[in-house]
């Protein structure tokens, strides 16, 4: 059974929601909602995820670990034991494809190629998304009307989750919402990630090397933030332009 991007019904549904949880890795934002899945097709319990990415030329290491992530997010979907992937029009389809399914490393599969460890290309790219996720919770508290020194003295226990919304408690103990919640579970999750300080007494905001933010320092550490993320959503425009424009014009 083949589902097309966006049918999401029946025994589709948890494959779907598994696959939004895969990110690109430089642009921190899900496959999914970038247009990346093709279709998925699900047969007893094996399924095959199709891929087409917005260039023939997609850097190899960034197109393998979107693919092993793919890989490891389905498997954890009950009922699901193979999970094949299939990347169309890409100049290194065939290796990477053979090497996910043989649970070969990248390097098994590309020994020529010097881009060093994934590993640590992962690890540099979920610390780019945390100052673009961080940012965008800076933004949301400042829409809540909240002053750069009360940001910086907030700790993490000053937010919390209720009915499906995000608050922040104020000083002299009103809570105030915080929208997008979205911005709130992204950036807590990523920071989980990164294993920084998750302790409810823990300053709301640390640097990426888990550092708190000063109060002096903060408009300085908010513009490069912004820069941070203005270079991620014009990469993801940019993306997203050119495989619309690989599929001669279809969204």
């Amino acid at each position: 059974m083949v589902h097309r991007r966006g049918a999401e019904a029946g025994a589709q549904g948890p494959l779907w929601q598994a696959l939004d949880e895969v990110l690109d890795p430089e642009l921190d934002q899900s496959i999914v909602r970038l247009g990346f899945v093709e279709a998925v097709a699900l047969e007893g319990s094996r399924v095959e995820v199709i891929l087409r990415l917005p260039t023939f030329w997609c850097a190899p290491n960034f197109v393998f670990m979107m693919a092993e992530d793919i890989r490891r997010a389905l498997l954890r979907v009950e009922g699901i034991q193979e999970v094949r992937i299939r990347i169309l029009d890409h100049f290194a389809s065939e290796a990477i494809e053979a090497a996910i399914r043989n649970g070969r490393s990248f390097a098994e599969a590309f020994p020529n190629e010097v881009m060093g460890s994934l590993d640590e290309l992962r690890l540099l790219f979920q610390r780019k998304g945390y100052l673009g996720r961080q940012f965008a919770l800076l933004k949301a508290l400042r829409a809540a009307g909240f002053s750069p020194s009360e940001i910086c003295a907030m700790r993490l226990a000053d937010l919390f989750e209720s009915e499906g919304e995000w608050w922040v408690r104020r000083a002299d103990g009103v809570s105030v919402p915080v929208e997008p919640g979205e911005a709130v579970s992204r950036y807590l999750k990523r920071r989980r990630e990164l294993g920084l300080d998750s302790r409810p007494e823990a300053p709301l905001m640390l640097d990426v090397d888990g550092n708190q933010i000063p109060p002096e320092s903060f408009e300085d550490y908010l513009r490069r933030s912004r820069t941070t993320l203005l270079n991620v959503s014009t990469n993801a425009s940019l993306c997203q332009a050119l495989l619309v424009s690989r599929k001669g014009g279809a969204p």
